[in-house]
This record gives C-alpha cells, sequence and structure tokens, in this order.
C-alpha cells in the first residue's frame, strides 16, 4: 500500500481538527486529515440538542470564514439561532470544511508507531501515513538559541531542551 508524506497529520475530522487544519494550511503547512468530517457529533449527539455557544463563536483563526459569515450568507438572524441548534452547527463544520478546501480521508488510524524519531499511521485501508519531522524555530521555548541564534539565558535550575 502507499505511503504519504505530509507535514501534519491531523487524526480526526471533529470541529477542533477541521480548524487545526484550516489554520496550519493557511500557513503553507502541507496537512492530511483523516477520519470522519464531524462523525463523533453527527453519531453520538442528540438530533435535538443545542450547543452553549452562540452565533460569535467559530472554527477560523483567520475570523472569514465564521458562523456569523456562514449566517449572514444564509440570510439567518444570529437571534433566530441562539442557543445554536446541532444541525445548524453540522452544516456550518461542512460549509467551513469546503469554504477552506479541507480534504478528509475518511479511513480510521489502525496503528501509530513511532520508528527513528518519526511517527506512522497505518490506516485501516492499508495506508502509512509519516508526517515529516518538526524542526524547532528560532525563538521558540523548545530552541536553546532566540531569534538572534545567540544562546537564550535560562532560569537557574531549568535544563536546556536536548537537541
Amino acid at each position: 500500500m502507499a505511503t504519504t508524506t505530509a507535514s501534519l497529520l491531523v487524526i480526526g475530522a471533529g470541529p477542533y481538527a477541521l480548524s487545526t487544519a484550516a489554520f496550519a494550511r493557511q500557513h503553507g503547512i502541507d496537512t492530511v486529515v483523516v477520519g470522519r468530517p464531524m462523525g463523533f457529533w453527527r453519531e453520538h449527539m442528540p438530533a435535538g440538542m443545542f450547543l452553549r455557544s452562540g452565533p460569535d463563536w467559530h472554527l477560523d483563526a483567520a475570523a472569514v470564514h465564521t458562523l456569523e459569515a456562514y449566517l449572514e450568507e444564509r440570510a439567518i438572524a444570529p437571534a433566530e439561532v441562539d442557543p445554536l441548534p446541532i444541525g445548524l452547527f453540522l452544516d456550518y463544520a461542512e460549509w467551513f470544511r469546503q469554504a477552506k478546501g479541507i480534504e478528509v480521508r475518511e479511513d480510521l488510524v489502525a496503528d501509530l508507531a513511532r520508528s527513528d524519531g518519526r511517527f506512522e499511521a497505518v490506516l485501516d485501508s492499508g495506508e502509512r501515513v509519516t508526517p515529516t519531522p518538526w524542526s524547532p524555530l528560532p525563538g521558540s521555548a523548545s530552541s536553546p538559541t532566540g531569534p538572534t541564534g545567540r544562546p537564550r539565558s535560562r532560569p537557574a535550575g531549568r535544563p536546556t531542551p536536548a537537541t
């Protein structure tokens, strides 16, 4: 079976996975998403359920494809959907996924293993997905140097991360 390499593997296709994938793609990160789009929400939430989140809540870190934008596009007044019905939430999540161009591979992870410092996911279909190794960016908390490349000063007793 084929092996796919991507910078980021998102396991699951619920609201936070879709939001994460959209944010990563917005920043040029090659992303693979596996799971059933909103599967847990569709299969395990009562049909008449209402979410505590109001119409000002949304999935988009860029604040473009918001729930309010979705409601406006459909001429739905925010006051009509507060609290938010589960069906509308599911419709919004699908609209968001399509608007962001997030392709979800409807496959599940059968095994996740680490070998040679890299993770590899084996999907139910037999396909393998291997995220590329992550390297800390200069200035990140796990980097021993700051943005200038000079060593960071660390508080006494705090170990330097292994490189």
